[in-house]
């Protein structure tokens, strides 16, 4: 096989320009790609093609090969390595090396082309051997397909494909399409199964059939839509040592398969591995590792205690606990937690017991400063929560599995709590720091009573200190957090029918808000501020009428709000100002009057003016962002444009954000661009800063691995991380779609039987972008950081008003944390400008794609920073 590919095997290709040193593959809408000449490849062969891209302008460029594509839809500036793993089709004899560009209107450029033969090295541990997404707990087998992953197309289980197009993260299931996976574990038998796998774009159809000698097919499924489905494997095919799973093109069309997911039972000893996968190039040097799910860590946590048959140990907020990983071999004296006043801090207790428990409660005390009589934390200020778990049965990328994750924070209600013999059950406790508190060490401790199944009773005390920096923190952040809810979809979950009522649920909702640091996008959603139109100048006059405004509700709402709750943002869209998302561009009326009436722009301004107006009369312009397209399309810039130019003119104080990327035909017209992390960093990026521009950035159902991420089935140090991030990228704010998006009406039609959340992990796509029953993933928790009280989640037909309080999640509780992580580095900076820990260290976050999970390297980072500005504030004392 040719190792580098000349550029003049591409000068064939029309449109395509090659020079000495690179080749250029021309812009435009759609796909512009260029072939290299026919290169030796075997069937079903593993390889490496590396090229350096430099991509003129937005768009997307892929590489690969014949049969196999892989994009970038990253932003960067200058030339970039790729690099894609890929393994060949098993029915041709050579293969041809492939570079382009998608949307690419100035198209890219390549050079040093090679395609070179890869090996694969697989975790081998106790003679099992088992690649990336692949992992045993207890005795359940798992696969995760990992199209998105370094290896693409490769697998240690796959077999052979044919017939069918890699592109990127799916497969195009053509006629001939046949895609082959064979399972097996040494030694080990098979018992029972479920695959669960998903398809997108509409058109088409394709079946799952399985197989216990890989002859004899039984087809389990036939895809015909864009959905995702979970197929049992038929108890006549087990027990076996080797199950086979063939996905076969049946009919021509669109659909793709974009996950494949095994579960199986298996006999033998119960044994806990996660797999991973080393690709090499042909000179035995790495070209990739696998990253193994944060949900099999286990190099974490100390027994802090051991009684009756029960190990106690601690963990870092930052870690999630797997339900079944071993106890630690490390100990500990205490659970300690470290905070500033002002500042709430958790840690975790995780209970393991050797025999059942029917019960356990977890209880705090008060906390007392050694040799300071009086000075003391009380008992309320420590809130002790039982960690939930939810099911994660379709993974949302590369780094998530199958498996139960933890995530909602649940009350310890009067219910029991059972705990299995070997398993883990994890209490979050956390400190909120009282503002008045006195800087020193204070001591207390938890007590913990669990019950046996035969009743015995087993009561233990753990130590539990803190440490209670010298500082405080401010009630307002500095950090912008913004997260979505809506509020009459609330009120329902509540049954909330009155007035009174849906205004209580809403205030539960903002008080979680408030406590987590972040705010939610509207402040007073049942005091609109809609005016009323003097028509005094005549119905034929329309252009003299003025707006009349009465903000007496809204204005005591909102003064409640910001001192009740401390919110430093809101989003101030005027409600007849024009709205949009993606294509769709929408002009309301205003005073009845339609967009295409001579007079409509002439009130629209007298509207809008009003409204600045007053912001500005009661000091609110600093606070307020206007947030009024979503996600526009080159389509809709010129609408864009237009708004935001009106905005600009009418309320020169308000900041205007875009959800989008410095583009060039938006340039001047953005004062808070928020894109999505993969897209930060375009060309125009500095020129935007320069201008005094701000950045805020956003996480939704993109991006995906290797990128951090706000997904449950994911590391729960990433979210902390975003406010790490954030400061060292020099960004002001951060921004969620949504905080409570519990059901999808599209893949859950039946308004009486919405999705559980607590059941449905997953968020689906909904609105105009999936059919009825349609189930199209978009990420495990996506726009999910509180869940709805357990009362909520029974019969949506009840009737009687549900006043309990939302549920918190791990998640939510790592944004909180890392919104104060910025506090922090904002306070050292305002006492040194220049001082070295302001630096974020790379062992934290190298990259949006380069960071380190373990919470360690943050909490360590975070207590030194604290040291620095004790020790600075005593010396600006004195």
């Amino acid at each position: 096989m040719t190792a580098k590919i000349l550029l003049s095997a591409f000068a064939a290709v029309a449109g395509v320009a090659v020079s000495a040193q690179t080749l250029t593959v021309p812009g435009g809408s759609g796909l512009s790609v260029a072939h290299g000449e026919r290169e030796s490849i075997a069937p079903n062969s593993l390889c490496v093609m590396t090229c350096e891209a430099r991509r003129n302008g937005s768009g997307i460029v892929l590489c690969g090969a014949s049969g196999v594509s892989c994009d970038d839809a990253s932003s960067w500036s200058g030339w970039k390595k790729e690099t894609v793993v890929f393994r060949t089709p098993g029915n041709a004899d050579w293969t041809k090396a492939r570079v382009g560009t998608y949307n690419s209107p100035a198209g890219a450029q390549f050079r040093n082309v090679t395609v070179r033969k890869a090996t694969a090295e697989h975790l081998l541990k106790d003679g099992i051997e088992l690649g990336c997404g692949e992992s045993i707990i207890g005795n359940e087998y798992t696969f995760e397909s990992q199209y998105g992953s370094d290896g693409h197309t490769d697998s240690r289980v796959l077999e052979r494909w044919r017939g069918a197009f890699f592109n990127t993260d799916r497969w195009s299931m053509n006629t001939s399409a046949e895609i082959v996976y064979a399972h097996n574990i040494n030694g080990r038998n098979f018992l029972s199964a479920e695959i669960g796998y998903g398809a997108n774009h509409r058109g088409g159809a394709f079946c799952c059939e399985a197989s216990k000698n890989g002859t004899d097919w039984t087809r389990l499924h036939l895809m015909t839509n864009a959905t995702s489905v979970f197929v049992q494997v038929p108890d006549s095919l087990f027990p076996t040592k080797k199950l086979y799973v063939r996905f076969k093109g049946v009919e021509g069309g669109g659909l793709q398969l974009n996950k494949y997911g095994l579960s199986a039972k298996i006999d033998g000893k119960a044994i806990f591995i996660s797999g991973s996968t080393i690709y090499r190039n042909a000179n035995k040097e790495v070209i990739s590792k696998s990253r193994s799910p944060a949900l099999y860590e286990d190099g974490f946590g100390e027994i802090v205690a051991e009684e009756g048959g029960i190990k106690f140990w601690r963990a870092s907020s930052g870690w999630k606990v797997s339900r079944r990983r071993q106890a630690p071999q490390d100990t500990a004296k205490a659970l300690v937690v470290r905070a500033a006043a002002n500042e709430a801090e958790s840690v975790q207790l995780v209970v393991t017991p050797q025999e059942k428990l029917a019960d356990v409660r977890v209880s705090a005390s008060t906390l007392k400063m050694a040799g300071k009589k009086g000075e003391e934390i009380a008992q309320s200020a420590i809130e002790v929560r039982r960690v939930g778990y939810v099911t994660v049965r379709q993974s949302t990328d590369i780094l998530g599995c199958r498996g139960d994750w933890p995530d909602p924070l649940l009350p310890q209600d009067g219910s029991r709590l059972e705990v299995k013999a070997g398993e883990n059950q994890p209490f979050w406790i956390t400190v909120s720091v009282p503002k008045t508190a006195r800087g020193g060490r204070y001591k207390g401790e938890i007590c913990v009573e669990a019950m046996t199944e035969c009743g015995k009773s087993v009561t233990t005390r753990i130590p539990l200190a803190l440490e209670v920096f010298n500082f405080t923190l401010p009630d307002m952040m500095t950090l912008k957090a913004t997260f979505g809810m809506n509020p009459v979809e609330v009120s329902k979950w509540h049954r909330a029918r009155s007035d009174k009522e849906r205004r209580s649920t809403v205030d539960n909702y903002h008080r979680m808000f408030s406590a987590y640091r972040i705010a939610p996008r509207r402040l007073a959603p049942y005091d609109d501020w809609e005016p009323t139109w003097d028509k005094s100048a005549g119905e034929n006059a329309p252009e003299k009428w003025e707006p009349v405004f009465d903000w007496t509700r809204w204005d005591a709402e909102m003064e409640r709000q910001f001192s009740t709750y401390r919110f430093n943002c809101f989003n101030m869209k005027p409600w007849r100002f024009w709205s949009g998302f993606g294509d769709a561009f929408r002009r309301p009326d205003i005073a009845g009057i339609g967009c295409d009436h001579p007079a409509y722009m002439t009130l629209l301004k007298k509207y809008l003016t009003k409204v600045g107006e007053h912001l500005r009369e009661k000091g609110w312009e600093d606070k307020a962002f206007i947030y009024w397209y979503d996600e526009p399309t080159q389509n809709t810039y010129t609408n864009v444009i237009a708004g935001m130019k009106l905005l600009k003119e009418t309320m020169p104080g308000v900041k205007r954000l875009l959800t989008e990327q410095p583009e060039k035909e938006l340039l001047g017209n953005v004062d808070i661009w928020c894109p999505m992390p993969h897209y930060l960093h375009t060309e125009h990026e500095s020129a935007c800063r320069k201008a005094g521009e701000e950045f805020w950035w956003y996480l939704c159902t993109e991006p995906k691995a290797p990128y951090f991420g706000e997904f449950i089935d994911r590391a729960g140090s990433e979210l902390r991380l975003w406010g790490w991030a954030s400061w060292k990228t020099e960004i002001k704010g951060i921004l969620m779609w949504s905080a409570t998006y519990w059901s999808s009406r599209a893949a859950y039609p039946d308004v009486k039987k919405p999705q559980n959340p607590y059941e449905d992990p997953m968020a689906w796509v909904s609105g105009g972008q999936a059919q009825p029953g349609e189930r199209k993933p978009w990420g495990n928790g996506d726009g999910r950081f509180i869940y709805p009280p357990l009362k909520c989640v029974g019969d949506a037909g009840g009737t009687d008003f549900i006043s309990d309080e939302p549920v918190p999640t791990v998640r939510l509780a790592m944004v909180r944390d890392g919104v104060e992580d910025f506090e922090y580095l904002t306070i050292l900076k305002a006492l040194s400008p220049e001082h070295p820990l302001l630096a974020v260290p790379e062992e934290i976050h190298r990259t949006d794609i380069d960071y380190n999970i373990d919470p360690s390297a943050m909490e360590r980072h975070r207590i030194k920073i604290a040291r620095a500005i004790e020790e600075l504030s005593k010396k600006k004392e004195e």
